[in-house]
């Protein structure tokens, strides 16, 4: 859960300000229905009044269609193990243990959720949804009450006898409240603080009396509830925590480790009552390396510990032994959640789409698909394709429904390209391949090896018989296509053993002459295509990292950084504008006048591009993080790392 943390404070910022109790607006049960509605798109300008009544214009950018039912995000299990509670992004509901396809009830969320816990007489659901606690009927999943503890909620877990709800927040406090969310919430601050980096995650003990907590700075602290005090501060070193447990018996604490550099993700265990180290479980050999650890938790019985990672997998140890019994690709793309039955069954949750039963020796029960996070996507004449965190390419029709999937990297997909003339794709991801592929049909056209590591960005020369290339060691490629053989190596950023060299975005010019390839400090780097000489660079002014750009027919460039800001300089290298506020994180040319920004926080925008720099026009509420444009400039597809897409019609005056 904590892959979507960096979503969420976009979403919602970091708020400081009293706490405060808001009483819903309905108490009304939660619909049955699995259906997403759409929401109303409106353009910023409003029109003025009428004399006589007239057909209103139609808005700049409308939905005309949403797939994909989100990615299961977050769990919880009842304690009688017959209900399980699955949020997605827009979507809360409860479906049987026993059937995972067989819905009891659901319900719209309004936010992204960061946690979902339930309490231990299985009545109460709670929900943190960026800076508000929603708790709600586990028996119809209706709003009883929400709560505002004043910052963004990290996560949280109900006391054993339920009177208690504790949230870690990001201002690094933790907030008790009571289980029904009607008295102000109390602080839990260290009073010697160690680091200013945030809260990960939290857990309390079995008795009730203490709780813990990981941050990213790899601090494990117990917490006396009564007192409200810090007793033990445990370190796995400069790591971050992604997940803390208690063993049933409460004699041992779980913090699992996202790893550092060559260090593999890992469960470290300490004595609850000491602070002492215990064990470390993690991969077995040099060869046997563990991606990051995500999620980890004890079994009913305390004799097993099971952990998710990064990349999928599922892994069981033996406790107190610390022997591993079992591991196996559980998903394609990290895994989101983790729950464990009362008959020792686990069930998780990952950004592949899938929600997967197992049993206590991990063989798959049933399961439910979706659509996985979105990571990359493309938009052709007759088709819309979209990569995804596990690897897959999604074919849809113009209208959004699923032509096919493609299992076609080892791995995310990072980027995507269409040629000039829509027949032809190229996609790259973190397996260092880039795969060439028909379209509208998506066949096999060849497969391009010379990058070493992930390559993070495609583009296409206006000609379509040039394909660039960038990868997260900052080397840059040309490929001759069809051919598929390479013609040039461009090293766009060096390495000095500390500085990151990712190149995340790269564009040709309108006359395919000058590469364009993102860099660090708010600087493009250009390089003559002819003999990959450097030209001069373009500076934005600002420090952040570049992480998009795109050119026009009419030769504009337009860049985007990291902090959200569209910048746009004109054919002879002069910056138009200060810089517009769009923030987001995907970028695309509609035509020579337009181009379309999406983000988790600013949603789809559409922006003029003028003398004086790009001026938005309209935008519309988007949970998109990826977005491309039609070649005729009418329709747009946004993907988001949720697990939807959006078809989106463009309508210009």
């Amino acid at each position: 859960m904590k892959h979507f943390l960096l979503i969420l404070i976009c979403l919602f910022g970091l708020v400081a300000c009293s706490p405060q109790t808001v009483e819903p607006d309905t108490g009304s049960p939660a619909r049955t229905t699995t259906s997403t509605p759409a929401r109303t798109v409106t353009s910023v300008a409003q029109a003025g009044p009428s004399a006589t009544p007239t057909r209103a214009p139609a808005a700049p950018l409308r939905r005309l269609a949403q797939a994909g039912e989100g990615v299961p995000l977050a769990l919880a299990c009842d304690p009688a193990g017959m209900r399980l509670f699955v949020a997605s992004a827009r979507r809360l509901r409860a479906v049987e243990v026993g059937d995972l396809t067989r819905v009891i009830w659901d319900a719209p969320l309004e936010a992204p959720p960061a946690a979902l816990v339930v309490s231990s007489d299985g009545a109460t659901l709670a929900v943190a949804l960026g800076a508000t606690l929603e708790l709600r009927a586990a028996a119809s999943g209706a709003v009883t009450r929400r709560v505002e503890p004043g910052a963004t909620i990290i996560d949280m877990d109900f006391a054993p006898d339920g009177a208690t709800i504790a949230l870690a927040l990001t201002n690094r406090t933790v907030a008790l409240l009571d289980g029904a969310g009607n008295a102000p919430p109390r602080e839990l601050r260290e009073t010697d603080q160690r680091s200013s980096l945030p809260l990960l995650s939290l857990a309390f003990a079995p008795d009730g009396r203490e709780l813990v907590t990981g941050d990213s700075s790899g601090d494990v602290v117990v917490w006396d509830v009564s007192r409200g005090e810090p007793v033990r501060t445990m370190s796995i070193g400069v790591r971050d925590v992604l997940d803390v447990a208690y063993a049933p018996d409460g004699a041992t604490i779980a913090a699992a480790s996202a790893g550092w550099r060559t260090e593999p993700g890992s469960v470290w265990l300490f004595d609850a009552a000491s602070g002492e180290p215990r064990a470390w479980l993690s991969g077995e050999g040099e060869d046997d390396f563990l991606a990051p650890v995500r999620r980890v938790a004890f079994t009913a019985d305390g004799t097993s510990i099971v952990a998710g990672t990064a990349t999928g997998e599922l892994v069981r140890w033996a406790w107190p032994e610390g022997v591993r019994r079992d591991q196996r690709v559980a998903h394609r793309a990290a895994i989101s959640a983790i729950v464990l039955t009362p008959d020792g069954g686990v069930i998780t949750a990952g950004y592949d789409g899938a929600l997967r039963r197992w049993n206590e020796r991990l063989e798959p029960g049933n399961e439910v698909l979706s659509l996985p996070a979105i990571s990359a996507v493309a938009a052709a004449p007759e088709v819309l394709v979209a990569g995804g965190e596990d690897g897959r390419l999604v074919f849809l029709d113009p209208d959004g429904a699923l032509l096919r999937e493609i299992p076609a990297h080892d791995g995310a997909i990072d980027a995507l390209a269409v040629a000039p003339g829509g027949n032809l794709l190229a996609s790259a991801g973190s397996d260092a391949l880039i795969r060439l592929w028909s379209l509208p049909d998506g066949t096999p056209r060849g497969e391009l090896a010379g990058h070493e590591v992930p390559v993070l960005a495609l583009a296409f020369n206006p000609g379509g018989d040039l394909l660039a290339s960038a990868d997260y060691d900052g080397i840059a490629r040309l490929w001759r296509i069809p051919e598929g053989v390479e013609q040039r190596s461009i090293t766009v950023l060096e390495t000095d053993g500390l500085s990151a060299t990712a190149v995340s975005a790269l564009a040709f010019d309108a006359r395919g002459q000058t590469l364009l390839a993102s860099a660090l400090s708010g600087s493009i780097q250009r390089f003559a295509v002819s003999d990959g000489a450097a030209l001069e660079s373009l500076q934005t002014g600002a420090s952040d990292w570049i992480i998009g750009l795109a050119t026009t027919p009419g030769d504009a460039i337009l860049a985007l950084d990291a902090s959200g800001t569209l910048w746009q300089w004109d054919a002879a290298g002069q910056l138009r504008g200060a810089g517009a506020s769009a923030a987001a994180t995907g970028l695309a040319p509609v035509n020579d006048r337009y181009a379309l920004t999406v983000g988790a926080e600013g949603g789809l925008r559409l922006w003029r591009i003028g003398d004086d720099g790009p001026g938005n026009v309209a935008q519309a509420e988007s949970l998109g993080r990826r977005v491309s444009v039609w070649p005729d400039g009418s329709r747009a597809v946004s993907g988001s790392e949720a697990g939807y897409l959006e078809v989106w019609e463009i309508t210009l005056r």
